[in-house]
């Protein structure tokens, strides 16, 4: 009977150790953040490059009403504004919610960069229906205008986005 009380007890301090380290690493997360990137559904560092002068460093969703919202993308400090007006970008959202005759929501940007809070980022809106969670998103840049001639020139993927608080 008395071990049984010490192992509780160690278990107990354990499961407190990993809540506090958990609150601590968000914070640290939050620290990293402006107020812009805060207020953000499911934002998260991504990392990774349509090309090598066009890096994605971090995603989330913007929320504008209860159907419109914007996949928010920080880009790197050094892209130029030429880079960004060169492409265009698709995207390709795939959810298991949507109905059985729709594989996926797909549409088409000719995107600018947006400064705010001295990040730069672009900010692509699309009407989106009865859909909680997206399984993943499809993002590609093509030469602008000219998709046909260039194809895919960069793709990169996202998974598991959330469009709702936790």
């Amino acid at each position: 009977m008395k071990y049984s009380f010490t192992y509780f007890l160690i278990v107990m301090f354990f499961f407190s150790c990993k809540d506090g380290n958990k609150t601590s690493q968000k914070n640290k997360k939050e620290s990293t953040m402006n107020s812009f990137e805060i207020s953000l559904l499911d934002v998260r560092d991504v990392n990774v490059d349509f090309n090598p002068n066009y890096r994605i460093k971090k995603f989330g969703v913007l929320k504008s009403n209860d159907s419109v919202y914007s996949y928010v993308f920080r880009l790197n400090d050094d892209i130029t504004k030429q880079e960004v007006l060169s492409h265009s970008i698709g995207v390709k959202a795939y959810s298991y919610e949507l109905n059985k005759d729709v594989e996926f929501i797909n549409k088409g940007f000719s995107p600018e960069i947006e400064e705010i809070e001295g990040g730069k980022y672009i900010l692509l809106e699309q009407k989106i229906l009865n859909i909680k969670y997206i399984d993943s998103l499809e993002a590609f840049i093509f030469s602008r205008g000219n998709y046909k001639a260039s194809g895919k020139l960069g793709t990169i993927k996202i998974f598991d986005i959330l469009l709702e608080d936790e």
